[in-house]
């Protein structure tokens, strides 16, 4: 995971508190609802042990290679658009309504050429023990290492999972084609897992529309 350090448990209920305090400034207060320990829908695929994780998920191995340092030579099903020319090169901003002061926690998932990275299971089930919401930004090959783990972070209705590129590469020195690869296959490692996650709960009797792409 591209968090490599613990947090202590203290900080991590510090931190609830602060984002407790600024979503609901200048609002009225509300009780909270009940939150579950654990989204059904994930349960209906992994056990309330493989969700927590175990911990040697965090362990870090440097200097091996494996099948996914090689990227898909194949095109994602869904190609976007490339932006207009008039928003190139441009820094988009959030401007939640009524002035709003928000916190958006983001982690990124690294996993570079020669490596495999680990999965902190800590942070993730303290998110989910106290429904905080958070975007995961994981490389293609983290992925590819971690199919499991992504799809569980895929099949939680907390969780957003964006990219963070193919294997974490310095972008400045890569060539237009190379950082269309790096992009391009980490949709395609993306749409591997999303499908192969569709087909399980489909086996299982679970909707597909139950899923929020």
């Amino acid at each position: 995971m591209g968090i490599r350090y613990k947090i202590p448990a203290v900080v991590l209920a510090g931190l609830w508190l602060l984002l407790g305090v600024i979503t609901a400034a200048g609002e009225e207060t509300k009780p909270s609802p009940a939150v579950p320990t654990f989204p059904s829908l994930l349960e209906v695929l992994w056990t309330r042990a493989e969700l927590r994780g175990r911990p040697d998920d965090r362990q870090i191995r440097k200097g091996i290679i494996t099948p996914c340092d090689t990227m898909p030579k194949t095109n994602p099903a869904r190609v976007h658009p490339p932006l207009p020319p008039r928003l190139r090169q441009s820094i988009r901003e959030v401007r939640p309504a009524g002035g709003r002061r928000l916190v958006a926690l983001t982690f990124d998932l690294c996993e570079g050429p020669g490596e495999k990275t680990g999965y902190d299971a800590e942070i993730v089930n303290y998110l989910r023990d106290q429904g905080v919401r958070a975007t995961f930004f994981p490389t293609g090959k983290w992925m590819c290492s971690h199919p499991d783990k992504t799809m569980q972070l895929m099949a939680d209705p907390l969780f957003e999972v964006g990219s963070h590129s193919w294997d974490h590469r310095n972008f400045r020195f890569l060539s237009v084609p190379e950082m269309e690869r790096q992009i391009l296959a980490t949709q395609v490692q993306y749409e591997l897992l999303w499908e192969e996650l569709v087909s399980r709960l489909a086996a299982a009797g679970v909707e597909p529309a139950r899923l929020a792409r």
